[in-house]
């Protein structure tokens, strides 16, 4: 599933959260993220006029599409580069097995 989403957004595919930081076997929800350059935040979601309401359209339809296919619960979120500062310091795992880049 991860290598499917790296081919719809054309960008990695991380694990981040209390899947990877708390001690239990069993996490509540996994958070999985990817973080899109500006320019292709504006190409896959629109200018600022559609950005926003096109943005949380997608991360709905992913955050209720996924848990069938996974059978987990999962936080999905895709965030602009410059906001990559919220996973410094913090554990990340690579899901997808992409070794290619766009």
């Amino acid at each position: 599933m991860a290598d499917q989403l790296r081919d719809v957004y054309s960008a990695p595919v991380w694990l981040v959260g209390s899947a990877l930081t708390d001690s239990n076997e069993w996490p509540r929800d996994w958070d999985i993220r990817i973080t899109l350059e500006p320019v292709r935040m504006v190409r896959r979601y629109g200018g600022a006029e559609t950005l926003l309401a096109r943005w949380l359209d997608d991360r709905h339809r992913q955050s209720e599409r996924l848990p069938g296919l996974l059978g987990l619960e999962v936080d999905f979120q895709v965030y602009p580069a410059d906001r990559l500062c919220h996973f410094t310091g913090k554990p990340r795992f690579r899901l997808d097995t992409r070794i290619w880049e766009d």
